[in-house]
């Protein structure tokens, strides 16, 4: 029965185990790839632990772990981060007194998330369009008039895109992110979908990540909202103008739309189906997750 049950949570996992088990007397290591490789990227690794000249480069290469009674701790690398943070640290499982025992407790310190933003930044992943009906050019008829009469009561989309990965920062149990040069777009859309550029803006910032929690559809929830943010034009379709003309249109823009519009359609990052019992808590400039594993 347990072995049925091992067969098909390993069944699940979208890996594919290299060789057999390497047993010790206190320890399994493995090695495997990663399935599910976008094209052109089959050489591109995800999780590196220490190097092994035993065996080739695989996506996830585990060394052996540190067996204690109540835990087993991994160290590994992440790779594809830029030159100068290859030694940052990205998981590591550890005993921590904020959490109750599971069966398998990770730490995610802010350099492992730090390295994950940078990759998906890279990616061209950390973009998000948003908007409103209520949020359209009414909002700006008197001050650019000319806009407005393009079109009258268009809405505007709120596009942001980051230029540099966010930078998080975990500090007396509570996680900051700042933004540096990031991108906020507001486009007007008219009749039809078409789409009338009207101003591309630099905001530099901070967000604070709160209500940091395990979801009911057991998954790593938070919310975001803004702690500061100042702004300065990086384009214009209507030419130079004072940014001061604009700065509470943005606000809302960003508060009052797309924060609220981000936070109600973020459902939250999955744990494993096999997780149960998952717990999550900030403390030690760390995150740490906790759960138990349901065969």
């Amino acid at each position: 029965m347990v072995q049925n049950a091992l067969d098909a949570a390993m069944a699940k996992l979208p890996l594919d185990f290299v060789s057999q088990p390497q047993v010790t007397s206190d320890s399994i290591s493995l090695t495997v790839d990663l399935l599910g490789h976008p094209a052109g990227v089959a050489k591109k690794k995800v999780l590196r632990a220490a190097r092994n000249v035993a065996i080739d480069p695989r996506d996830i290469e585990l060394p052996q772990p540190q067996v204690t009674s109540d835990s087993i701790s991994l160290t590994v690398d992440l790779l594809g981060h830029p030159a100068g943070v290859a030694n940052k640290k990205v998981l590591r499982a550890a005993r921590n007194v904020a959490i109750d025992s599971r069966d398998i407790e990770l730490q995610i310190p802010a350099t492992a998330v730090n390295n994950i933003l940078t990759i998906v930044q890279q990616d061209n992943l950390v973009r998000f369009n948003s908007s409103k009906p209520t949020f359209n050019t009414t909002a700006i008829k008197t001050i650019f008039p000319t806009v407005y009469a393009q079109c009258p009561g268009c809405p505007f989309d709120i596009e942001i895109v980051s230029t540099v990965a966010p930078n998080v920062l975990m500090a007396n149990d509570a996680i900051t992110m700042s933004i540096t040069q990031g991108v906020v777009g507001l486009n007007i859309v008219g009749a039809g979908g078409s789409v009338i550029p009207f101003v591309d803006l630099w905001v530099n910032g901070t967000l604070n990540v709160g209500d940091v929690s395990i979801s009911a559809a057991n998954a790593l929830y938070f919310q975001l909202s803004i702690a500061n943010f100042n702004l300065a034009i990086r384009q214009s379709s209507i030419g130079p103008f004072d940014i001061s003309l604009i700065s509470s249109i943005v606000a809302f823009a960003l508060n009052d739309v797309a924060i609220p519009d981000f936070n109600n359609r973020f459902s939250g990052v999955p744990l494993p189906t096999m997780a149960a019992d998952a717990e999550v808590a900030v403390s030690d400039s760390s995150v740490f997750v906790a759960f138990n594993v349901n065969l």
